[in-house]
């Protein structure tokens, strides 16, 4: 259909049903109506194949006899899509759900009366958020902490050798196994990899495993009675009973390179291992820096959470808990894992997420609030510099990341938690600091 020029006048009445719950009782004139059924027929008189008639001869009465319910929905549609909008903007109501509409029988001649139910922000005033105390620790980086960091890039360049003497596992070791899986009845099958690199080490391997190997030499094996459960990725041997048969073909240690200038130079940016040190410090102190300004604005955001109490729509609440939902089956689906096979379900992610959730939001809409409040906007040069940012934390080419951010979702999500996070640095910075002694230890 054609788009109307002018605006349908409206009758509009705003029920508040809760802080967070409007309904809209809606009545379009009934002449506004007959003029969309009427744009409608002769529409559909120009396109419609009715038999016995010419194309764009068929009557009126004909196309009602044949198309009736089918306009009804399209008008109503139309008015419900343009009116239900128009009357928010016009409210100033912003909306966080889908509205559930519930209407009349539209004819034409008549006027049309609707209501929608519908979610909005609600409207906080926030007060008493300049001058809180909050804790703030000093940034110290103890030469053991960068010690750990440098030990962490030795490990990355680690290599495994053979053992120059003739013994047993130990723990600490690293052994080639090849694992053969015994099924009931005496069958030997062979399943996964015959061959595996195993670290033994507490917390690397299931207890039973790891006192199996321990004491093995080359050439030697060990049995280990096994259930394998229901929803293992291996149906053929799901809920079936076996024995795990480990045979040690390979022990080996790791060795890690020295901290000497050498390795310094081995990763590129340094000549000595005093300048490889003073980055690692330096990068030491950003992360102290991040933390001591995290765990502030955690105390900002308790005390404001404490002093304002107010409902959230449930819209915003579920979006949260679904979000923070799918961010925990990616940080599984790393480990190779999925939802289900952690041991929990979809309801009891629900369930586990909620109060986090309701946290969440909460502190959106203090926060928004007093960005609005006080005057606080994100700037094209910011959302510019975000860019940049998230380029060269994600390797992406600047462009790709413009390309992203042109969905407009995804740039009002991000125009939103940079709003955010440039009203708590205003809070933080009008903030009462209270020095405290640093909790962390090397």
């Amino acid at each position: 259909m054609p788009v109307r020029k002018e605006k349908i006048p409206l009758n509009v009445q705003v029920e508040e049903i809760s802080s967070v719950k409007r309904k809209l009782h809606i009545v379009v004139p009934a002449g506004v109506v007959t003029e969309e059924f009427d744009r409608a027929y002769r529409e559909l008189k120009r396109t419609a194949r009715v038999k016995g008639f010419r194309p764009g001869k068929a009557p009126r009465s004909i196309l009602e006899r044949f198309y009736g319910d089918i306009v009804r929905r399209e008008v109503m549609s139309r008015i419900v899509e343009e009116t239900y909008s128009r009357s928010l903007e016009e409210n100033g109501l912003i909306p966080v759900s889908q509205p559930q509409i519930e209407g009349q029988e539209i004819r034409s001649g008549e006027d049309f009366s609707y209501t929608a139910l519908v979610e909005v922000k609600p409207q906080l005033q926030v007060s008493n958020y300049l001058g809180l105390e909050v804790e703030r620790e000093e940034v110290r980086v103890t030469e053991a902490q960068v010690q750990a960091r440098l030990d962490e890039i030795r490990e990355m360049f680690a290599r495994l050798v053979d053992l120059e003497e003739d013994r047993a596992v130990q723990e600490g070791d690293f052994v080639l196994v090849e694992q053969t899986i015994l099924m009931e009845g005496g069958g030997s099958e062979k399943r996964g990899p015959q061959e595996q690199m195993l670290e033994v080490r507490s917390g690397q391997l299931e207890e039973g495993v790891l006192k199996a190997l321990i004491g093995l030499s080359v050439g030697g094996q060990a049995e280990l009675p096994r259930r394998f459960p229901q929803d293992h990725p291996d149906r053929g041997l799901a809920g079936k009973e076996g024995i795990l048969r480990l045979g040690v073909k390979a022990i080996r240690r790791k060795v890690l390179p020295e901290l000497d200038d050498a390795f310094a130079k081995r990763l590129g940016e340094y000549q000595t291992l005093e300048e490889l040190k003073a980055r690692v410090r330096q990068e030491l102190e950003e992360e102290e820096k991040r933390r001591i300004v995290s765990s502030m604005n955690q105390a900002i955001m308790d005390q404001l959470l404490k002093r304002h109490d107010f409902e959230v729509p449930e819209a915003m609440v579920e979006w949260q808990t679904q979000a923070m939902i799918r961010n925990a089956r990616r940080r599984l689906a790393v480990h190779g894992m999925t939802l289900e096979q952690a041991g929990g379900s979809p309801e009891q992610m629900r369930a586990r997420f909620r109060d986090s959730a309701i946290r969440a939001v909460r502190s959106s809409l203090i926060l928004e609030a007093i960005a609005r409040q006080e005057g606080i906007e994100v700037g094209e040069e910011e959302l510019e510099e975000t860019f940049r940012s998230i380029s060269a934390q994600t390797g992406r080419s600047l462009q790709q990341v413009r390309e992203i951010y042109q969905d407009p979702d995804a740039l009002a999500s991000l125009k939103s938690s940079k709003l955010e996070e440039k009203a708590l640095d205003f809070i933080r910075d009008r903030a009462k600091m209270l020095d405290k002694e640093p909790t962390r230890k090397a």
